[in-house]
């Protein structure tokens, strides 16, 4: 079974429910009254009603999303019927939850060795949540079909190109988390995907589980229509197009992948360890400013102790954590070059080729953001943007001779941007009014034409 969201709908909950009319509600509340599916006839007979009559009113429950079908399992000749069941009557919670979504899937994106790992564990323990205490399917095709009915229930709307247990492909045109998905797509749709592998398999359907549930993107979500592919086909994986079957298909066991977070986590320590060096001796220069005794009395310490703590420090830590949120490689080598920049400034020797390494650095990061901006861009991204430009002007400036205390104005303005910028993006947690972003967006603006004033007239 092949799943394609093609939003970038956001789901709706029962407050958008359209007026019903007082025979459609009369037929509502005898389904509500049913703790099994039931098929139109056998509603009809309950209700009084003809069934052809009560199937239209179930079908307009349906459309409104106040009840769910799946076909029943099939026996013997013929299309299977459709069976109905009512979905619950309280409010959406996707919405009041939105803005939380995208602040736990920004931090999985930040601070786990492998966010997709991580973000499949949590879409299956919230299938496995979702589903606690039903009955197991009586066959694949059921599970398949109750799946579908989730995917409903959570707001997905699924349609799909055939009757429910037998479908190979359906279209998701609504996503209930489509801003958490529009700047983390690769979280988002990870969850989603563990989401139906642990309902197939709750549900009981067998072998026929991994080819329903173990979906695989193949497009990309973008700012302008937010399309996204899942795909998964007949029971097969494909990797880079080419089928895998077998073995080859079956998830990776715990362990594995437990042993590949740890390496990842390792390979992410190297590059924090320059940080860390870099930290220790702008604090031995400050002592040394201060005329404090200092661990280490060297010369060349106090000269380089603001561009040390902000570009070969802050600014490593910063890369590395937009390096794991883009998930290319080429993005590690801005912490690298920061981190490599920092300790060739405290080492003994000339000053410009750590110079060198920290502008490398900075233009890279400057890079990331781009990159981050043609996935989706926002005014959280825009601001933490323009850190990285005042990052790139303080290493260039610095490079080209200016002292220190005249790079000041850039390298504050790096600092203030990307915190501010960051807070921006978690604040999403509370809707913020238009009129607030484009404030704070001004406000980061002055910052970094501060920064330009006080280089072009420092006197003033």
């Amino acid at each position: 079974m092949s799943v394609k969201n093609k939003g970038p709908l956001p789901g709706g909950g029962s407050d958008d429910h359209p007026p019903v009319s007082r025979q459609r509600k009369a037929v509502l509340q005898h389904l509500r009254g049913r703790t099994e599916p039931v098929t139109a006839t056998d509603l009809a007979e309950e209700c009084g009603l003809h069934a052809n009559t009560v199937r239209e009113h179930l079908d307009a429950l349906v459309d409104a999303s106040l009840a769910g079908r799946e076909r029943a399992p099939a026996a013997g000749r013929g299309r299977p019927a459709w069976l109905y069941r009512a979905r619950a009557p309280q409010q959406s919670a996707v919405r009041e939850y939105a803005g939380l979504a995208t602040v736990l899937a920004a931090r999985i994106a930040r601070s786990s060795p492998d966010p997709r790992a991580d973000a499949l564990a949590a879409g299956e323990d919230w299938g496995r949540a979702l589903l606690a205490g039903q009955e197991p399917a009586r066959g694949p095709e059921e599970a398949r079909g109750r799946v579908l009915v989730l995917l409903e229930e959570i707001g997905f709307a699924p349609q799909p190109d055939g009757p429910d247990g037998t479908a190979r492909e359906v279209r998701l045109p609504r996503c209930p988390f489509v801003e958490a998905a529009r700047e983390y797509p690769g979280v988002v749709c990870a969850v989603h995907e563990g989401l139906v592998r642990a309902g197939v398999a709750a549900l009981g359907g067998g072998r026929t589980a991994r080819g329903a549930a173990s979906l695989r993107r193949t497009g990309r979500l973008s700012a302008e229509s937010g399309r996204r592919t899942a795909r998964a086909v007949g029971g097969r994986r494909h990797s880079r197009g080419v089928p895998v079957t077998g073995a080859q298909a079956a998830p990776a066991p715990a362990h594995a992948s437990a042993t590949a977070a740890r390496r990842t986590g390792a390979r992410r320590a190297v590059l924090l360890l320059p940080a860390g060096l870099a930290l220790l001796a702008g604090l031995d220069a400050a002592l040394l400013l201060l005329g404090l005794p200092a661990p280490v009395d060297a010369a060349r310490l106090p000269r380089v102790h603001g561009v040390l703590l902000v570009l070969g420090f802050a600014g490593t830590l910063v890369a590395l954590e937009r390096a794991v949120a883009l998930g290319d490689r080429w993005g590690h080598l801005s912490p690298a070059f920061l981190g490599a920049g920092g300790l060739l400034l405290i080492a003994p020797g000339g000053l410009r080729p750590g110079g060198l390494l920290l502008t490398a650095g900075a233009a890279v990061l400057l890079a990331v953001y781009v990159r981050l901006w043609r996935r989706q861009p926002g005014p959280a991204l825009a601001v933490q943007a323009g850190g990285a430009v005042a990052a790139l002007g303080a290493a260039l400036l610095w490079l080209g001779g200016l002292d220190v205390p005249r790079l000041l104005p850039w390298l504050a303005a790096f600092l203030v941007l990307t915190i501010a910028g960051e807070r921006l993006e978690l604040s999403r947690v509370v809707l913020l009014p238009p009129r607030a972003e484009r404030a704070f967006l001004a406000c980061s603006g002055a910052v970094l034409a501060g920064a330009v004033a006080a280089l072009l007239w420092p006197a003033a």
